[in-house]
């Protein structure tokens, strides 16, 4: 079977992301995709999970005790938060982890709560999920919602999450984005600078 050659460089020493999940595909494992684009690949990834088992088995010696903690684990409970860096997370995955700012979207009724949480438990459970994202922040917490959303195949207008009623109004500081202007010539940011925000 004939293969195509679509670069000269090697993905893995190009800093574009975005160009190495373009060439994956869905007729094959990612693991086996990612091997043969990058050679390295494997061994840089063994090489962190024997240093990950290595430290997690300091802290737990027994066998038994290890494997539980091990299978424990969420990718959360390895989030270095000292690191300068944003992190995006799922409400679910942020518990236990603070944060000197952090941002909530999606507040629109059907998003939070999830339009599918029906009865008095499921919405409670919403309800506790949202608080558990709001007290991730230590100084500073947004909540944002769009006024207009793509939903179910069309553009749809919103409420706002129910849950967001309880909150005091002294405490809110309500503002709202305005469309800028549009701009001649090119965007000043470039796409580096900015996918750098997510190293």
């Amino acid at each position: 079977m004939p293969f195509v050659k679509l670069s000269d460089d090697m993905l893995c020493d190009n800093k574009s992301v975005r160009k190495l999940l373009k060439q994956l595909n869905d007729t094959e494992p990612v693991i086996v995709q990612l091997e043969r684009l990058c050679p390295d690949f494997k061994e840089e990834i063994e090489d962190y999970t024997i240093k990950y088992l290595k430290e997690h088995a300091i802290a737990f010696p027994e066998r038994k005790t290890f494997i539980h903690e091990i299978s424990l684990l969420k990718q959360s409970d390895t989030l270095d938060q000292r690191a300068d860096r944003i992190a995006l997370m799922t409400l679910h995955s942020s518990k236990g982890l603070e944060f000197p700012c952090v941002f909530v979207t999606g507040l629109e009724d059907g998003i939070v709560p999830l339009y599918r949480a029906q009865s008095v438990q499921e919405r409670e459970e919403e309800r506790r999920l949202l608080y558990v994202g709001m007290t991730r922040a230590k100084q500073r917490l947004f909540l944002t919602r769009a006024l207009k959303r793509n939903w179910l195949g069309s553009l749809k207008n919103l409420e706002i999450s129910p849950f967001l009623d309880r909150i005091e109004k002294e405490l809110i500081e309500f503002s709202r984005f305005e469309k800028a202007q549009k701009q001649n010539g090119p965007n000043v940011a470039d796409d580096a600078s900015q996918l750098s925000l997510f190293n």
